[in-house]
């Protein structure tokens, strides 16, 4: 099976990239962002993935760039930013060895049982990824490991090595795992907001760079909240899928 976390290499133009980063982000974020940006195309295979990337990579990135736009300000704490830092680093790289372990658990049984893991999605998206924040293209690899599972998983099951309620388990297993890290963030940037607004007030003047950063990440949390709340009542017994 090819190497899903490897990027495909494009070329890409200006356009592209502000389109890239507009679908993200949305256009005014895209129209005024000055930091540097990188430019990444994948295909995501999985409806699980898709989502992930439409619905928390936005608000993932916005979190972890505050960090960024927090290491420019001398008067804050640097300690607790690299403490930040370390444990995003710590939770992104437990979540990528349980991943790549969990497909290669897959991809032996299904080698010894004599199967070939050629289960495939008919409808894969190609997505130019705008990555904007350090640890977000660790993230990004998460999710490439999290489709080749769930190929993995579905090649599996499809062969008869597998049933569907242990293909059920391993796929929410992982798929926690992964989603346990925006849950870890959301925690961590309550310690980060703390020692912003002693800054601040430390300095006695608003920091508009500061504002906007903290103004976008909190746009963004409202967003998946809202997704989150659609999501668990679909979710919910009796409810109707569309």
């Amino acid at each position: 099976m090819n190497d899903l976390a490897a990027p495909l290499q494009s070329t890409v133009n200006l356009e592209d990239q502000l389109q890239a980063l507009a679908q993200v982000f949305g256009d005014e974020y895209a129209n005024e962002f000055n930091d540097p940006v990188m430019f990444r195309q994948h295909s995501f295979q999985s409806p699980a993935v898709k989502q992930f990337y439409r619905r928390e990579f936005p608000l993932i990135s916005r979190t972890l760039f505050v960090e960024s736009v927090y290491r420019r300000r001398p008067m804050y704490n640097q300690g607790v930013l690299d403490a930040f830092s370390a444990i995003a680093a710590k939770k992104l790289g437990d979540i990528l060895q349980m991943l790549t372990m969990q497909c290669a658990r897959l991809e032996k049984i299904c080698k010894t049982n004599g199967h070939i893991t050629d289960a495939v999605y008919l409808h894969a998206e190609v997505k130019l990824v705008p990555i904007i924040a350090s640890h977000a293209n660790t993230y990004i690899k998460c999710l490439t490991k999290l489709d080749q599972l769930y190929q993995l998983s579905g090649s599996a099951t499809l062969n008869g090595v597998i049933d569907g309620n242990q293909r059920r388990e391993v796929e929410l297993l992982c798929r926690k795992a992964v989603r346990a890290f925006s849950a870890l963030l959301r925690n961590e940037i309550h310690k980060l907001r703390k020692e912003s607004k002693r800054m601040q007030l430390a300095s006695g003047q608003n920091d508009q760079e500061v504002d906007k950063a903290e103004s976008a990440q909190e746009s963004a949390i409202k967003s998946f909240d809202e997704e989150v709340r659609e999501q668990d009542r679909m979710d919910r017994p009796g409810s109707a899928r569309r």
